[in-house]
């Protein structure tokens, strides 16, 4: 099941030229004493601390960065070919990698298998993109509970765990502010099941090529 964490480190506005300081002060202000360990993290990642910007008020940016909280159409895409798990043109080189088969295959072979995976891959990428779909509403149905984080220029190194956990968690940035909001396996029990037929899928899929490549 992928999951993959989407962190973006920010090009943070710049719009008021009076209001410009540093990332710094910006971080320090916001996380008070737990700063010392957001610095140590974003140090780590090499964020550029010094970096001047000017960062508006929370609540002014809150409800645009909200409507703007979706996964992108490559995000969604990737996912989508993480589900199906497969090439657009598989070779035999491909395929003995793949399943880890010392059987040699020539170009009939091939072909056999992609007539075994084509209907089954098809099944899954309607199911990959029902997920998706469904990822994109439930990360908007947890955006402002325990689940989200937000913190001016970037998310790394809050302190609290509270995405400890999840099973996907996405971070995008606007305005200068970062959010990442997570999804936990008791909160879209839904999406988990959702999630474990496509691995079901993929592992019946996998094991019909298997034994495809037992009788070769």
């Amino acid at each position: 099941m992928p999951g993959p964490e989407s962190h973006e480190l920010l090009s943070v506005s710049l719009q008021d030229v009076r209001a410009r300081r540093p990332a710094r002060d910006w971080l320090e202000e916001y996380w008070g004493k737990d700063w010392p360990g957001v610095r140590a993290e974003l140090e780590r990642r090499h964020v550029d601390l010094n970096q001047l910007c000017s960062i508006p008020p929370w609540e002014q940016v809150e409800s645009e960065f909200r409507d703007k909280f979706h996964m992108s159409d490559e995000e969604s895409r990737g996912l989508v070919d993480a589900f199906e798990d497969w090439t657009a043109s598989p070779t035999a080189l491909w395929l003995l990698e793949k399943f880890k088969s010392g059987q040699a295959l020539d170009d009939w072979s091939v072909a056999e298998i992609e007539s075994i995976v084509i209907p089954m891959n098809a099944v899954l990428r309607e199911k990959g993109q029902e997920y998706v779909r469904l990822l994109d509403q439930a990360l908007q149905r947890a955006w402002g509970t325990a689940s989200m984080i937000h913190a001016p220029i970037s998310t790394h190194g809050a302190p609290d765990g509270r995405l400890q956990g999840c099973f996907y968690s996405m971070g995008k940035g606007f305005q200068g502010w970062a959010v990442k909001v997570g999804l936990r396996n008791d909160e879209f029990p839904e999406l988990v099941e959702r999630g474990r037929e496509i691995r079901d899928l993929q592992a019946v899929r996998d094991r019909a090529v298997r034994d495809y490549l037992k009788t070769r």
